[in-house]
């Protein structure tokens, strides 16, 4: 039987892996973060969780040498949306990652898949597995570190390791920071959304294809860094737009109103190939679909909100 563990389970993207796992027969599954989520409780599986911090090398090794997984997902990292590009917080997790690889071989494991990230490729362009990478930031640089040691790790060791390089992701739990929750949260509410010019160039795919894609890879034998992404590139403002239309209120967006930050190149977006042909994977949802279901989630979670409100001031 399968035994699959899930580095940063309650994250955006750990908790849609797991969501996507439930329906699994013959499979042992759990989930690993620092705290288990009242959502776990909820949904009545707060007994396939383990409270450990990653970045505690003790607790860590005990628990995969402890559960001996034969599958792990690695999802944790630093979760400092705006500081992640430049906080040394990103060495910590290249240790921590050598040091979950190491005990994860020790304990017998067969199929490893760590989360990369488009940052790894840096400058702009259209990005294949095999184009040199050259990381402009020290988060791009710490996962491209981490690849590169866990791979040659994993050859040695005879350990199955595949690294998928994601690029932007959206959809229900998204984080508020991010452009795609920002927007339509301002949106829902009445407010403007000042933004750039927009006409950066992306690939955004939405979070449950990307917990499927995921799930898709932990169980194949493809191996080495692979891209997970739509192959729709779209610009910034149209996506804005069709948020705005699916809203009804395309006016709130003030085009030209903010720089561009750094870390933003003019075009960052994958070739699927490998995803398509090796992986054989495509991702169900198209960009007006996700759009739609992330709006609908976003209006639900704030009315529950505004509810949750009301009933504390005894409305």
């Amino acid at each position: 039987m399968k035994r699959v563990v899930i580095l940063g389970a309650s994250g955006f993207i750990g908790r849609h892996c797991i969501q996507a796992l439930l329906p699994f027969e013959n499979m042992e599954v759990i989930g690993v973060s620092r705290q288990r989520p009242e959502w776990a409780e909820r949904q009545g599986i707060a007994d396939r969780w383990r409270c450990c911090d990653a970045l505690d090398i003790v607790a860590i090794t005990e628990l995969l040498l402890t559960v001996k997984p034969t599958h792990l997902l690695h999802l944790a990292w630093f979760s400092g949306h705006s500081q992640i590009w430049s906080t040394i917080k990103n060495l910590d997790w290249v240790a921590a990652s050598l040091r979950i690889a190491t005990s994860f071989a020790r304990a017998g494991g067969q199929r490893l898949v760590m989360a990369g990230s488009c940052a790894e490729y840096g400058g702009s362009g259209c990005f294949e597995e095999r184009t040199a990478v050259n990381p402009s930031s020290l988060y791009g640089m710490a996962k491209r570190s981490t690849h590169e040691t866990i791979n040659l790790m994993a050859q040695q060791e005879g350990i199955s390791f595949a690294w998928p390089r994601l690029f932007h992701m959206y959809g229900p739990f998204e984080d508020e920071r991010r452009l795609v929750a920002s927007a339509t949260h301002s949106l829902l509410t009445g407010k403007p959304f000042p933004c750039s010019d927009g006409m950066q160039v992306r690939d955004f795919l939405f979070i449950e294809d990307v917990a499927s894609a995921l799930i898709t890879l932990l169980f194949s034998d493809v191996e080495g860094a692979i891209n997970v992404g739509s192959g729709l590139p779209i610009t910034l403002r149209r996506l804005l737009e069709t948020i705005g239309d699916e809203i009804g209120r395309p006016e709130l967006l003030h085009f030209g109103q903010k720089n561009r930050t750094e870390h933003d190149p003019d075009v960052l977006i994958p070739s699927i190939n490998k995803q398509c042909i090796e992986l054989g994977w495509l991702p169900k949802h198209t960009l007006f679909s996700g759009i739609k279901r992330s709006v609908e989630w976003s209006r639900a979670n704030l009315s529950d909100k505004r509810r949750h409100e009301g009933n504390q001031d005894g409305i």
